[in-house]
């Protein structure tokens, strides 16, 4: 029988450091594929590797016409140039249904970095009339072109019983913490040629899922609701110096680089005393992503206006509801001192001229339940923005307040544990945000330092591991487990 020529296209994307680093990572990909291709190209301007040849589309048509090039039936084996882990085996296995069965596309329900997609080039012709002129070159896979017409193609999808998805990890050196969790997997020395053994060793190793934390919570005042499904009985109260901000994001530079910082936890953001130097240090900072989550207690428009002119910010406020009496008595502040306009004082986020990184949101409990349609008609020119949230369980606190129990039936180790970092306005890391009084704190940042803290926290993940995803009695109520950020 002929031969079905297959070639491979290696696709270009973002990686850790990648001046540095991108090359290494290639040649790790290219070597555990090398063989499995007639040709092999790289999606870029030059090629490190001798025998693979460069090419570059300038949208997506001269891809097509570059498919059509080929003969017919040839096999595009489409895969990321940075994936050090991918399982040549799933991608023979998806050569050979592709011919014995006539696929047109094949695709899998896996974890990004482990497989890729296989094209019939003969599909070339049909993807050109369907494509608008203009349209970009697909940005990472081709699903993102074939979206809501796939039931158009003769599809083969790829599952698999190794619960991989579980990790909520990519296994592409996208940012610091996934180029950190590869460099552990691959140190081990093993070969990694099917997904069983990946999963059997990352269980018997769950410290390499603790590298750096992608989400750090910082607490700069502890200003807080009066009432309703919040935290509103604080026994600490105060704010984070200024210093003491510039220390911390200090340290987090050199320890976590890229993680997504994000301001507020439970307290007010926007009545921070320090704004000047929480702007000044954004500002020095135009490469990290910013977060400043508001309790909606007292927003100045001024302030609110000079975040969002920083490109790197990103504003949530929780307004929670369209009563005026409920947000009275909710979003009352919790020290009088304050003064308090109500759901009113809110009107002038509706005018705002640069609204794009700014989100409205709605803790759903019992009590406003019933508002959903109506908070979205009061917010419709934030429409797709609007974020409808589940209560914090505070330890099962709050699990009354929540409307649904929405966490999977098969409990796994915390993902918060996993990548998420939360820093008290004093410098206490607590277990995780539901450990609202720090009854489980495993240091300070400042005294201890971070690396302790995380190591301190990474021995309770590890505990969740034998232990069915509980390691303290916070853990035992908690059915935030399964939510992650970043």
């Amino acid at each position: 029988m002929k031969k079905t020529p297959v070639v491979i296209l290696y696709l270009d994307g973002p990686v850790y450091n990648k001046s540095q680093e991108a090359e290494s990572w290639f040649f790790l990909t290219h070597r555990r594929l090398e063989g499995l291709a007639d040709e092999s190209f790289f999606c870029a301007e030059r090629s490190p590797i001798e025998g693979v040849q460069a090419v570059q589309f300038s949208d997506g048509r001269a891809f097509c016409a570059w498919l059509e090039g080929f003969p017919s039936h040839t096999q595009l084996v489409l895969v990321p140039a940075y994936a050090p882990l991918i399982q040549r085996s799933l991608l023979e296995e998806a050569l050979e249904k592709q011919k014995r069965f006539l696929f047109d596309y094949t695709y899998a329900e896996l974890p990004s970095g482990l497989m890729g997609e296989v094209l019939d080039t003969s599909l070339a012709p049909f993807l050109k009339r369907a494509l608008p002129d203009g349209t970009p070159m697909f940005r990472r896979t081709l699903k993102e072109w074939l979206g809501q017409d796939l039931s158009s193609y003769d599809c083969n999808i790829v599952f698999t019983d190794i619960r991989l998805l579980e990790y909520r990890i990519s296994f592409l050196p996208e940012n610091h913490y996934q180029a950190l969790v590869l460099k552990k997997i691959i140190e081990s020395g093993k070969n990694f040629s099917s997904l069983r053994e990946i999963h059997e060793w990352i269980q018997s190793h769950p410290e390499s899922l603790r590298q750096v934390p992608t989400y750090i919570e910082i607490e700069l005042t502890t200003l807080h609701e009066s009432s309703g499904p919040f935290v509103t009985d604080l026994s600490r109260e105060g704010e984070m110096k200024p210093a003491d901000l510039v220390r911390l994001l200090e340290i987090l530079d050199g320890f976590a680089p890229d993680a997504v910082i994000s301001f507020g936890l439970y307290g007010e953001v926007f009545v921070y005393s320090g704004w000047e130097t929480l702007l000044h240090e954004i500002q020095k900072r135009p490469s990290r992503r910013f977060l400043l989550e508001s309790r909606a207690i007292h927003l100045l428009p001024g302030r609110v206006e000079e975040i969002l002119s920083l490109p790197n910010t990103e504003i949530v406020i929780d307004v929670s509801t369209v009563s005026s009496e409920t947000f009275q008595k909710w979003k009352k502040p919790s020290s009088s001192l304050l003064p308090f306009e109500g759901l009113s004082g809110l009107e002038f986020l509706h005018a705002l001229p640069s609204k794009e990184r700014m989100y409205i949101q709605m803790t759903r409990t019992h009590e406003n339940d019933r508002e959903i349609m109506r908070f979205h008609e009061l917010w419709k020119d934030f429409s797709g923005r609007i974020i409808i949230r589940k209560p914090d369980s505070l330890g099962g606190k709050l699990l009354d307040a929540r409307v649904v129990d929405l966490s999977p039936v098969k409990r796994t180790p915390c993902l918060s544990l996993q990548r998420n970092l939360v820093v008290f306005f004093d410098g206490t890391v607590p277990l995780c945000r539901q450990d609202v009084e720090g009854k489980y704190a495993v240091g300070n940042i400042f005294s201890d330092g971070v690396e302790t803290c995380l190591k301190r926290l990474g021995d309770a993940y590890e505990r969740q591991f034998s232990h069915y995803g509980v390691s303290t009695p916070l853990c035992e109520a908690c059915d935030d487990w399964w939510i992650f950020s970043f």
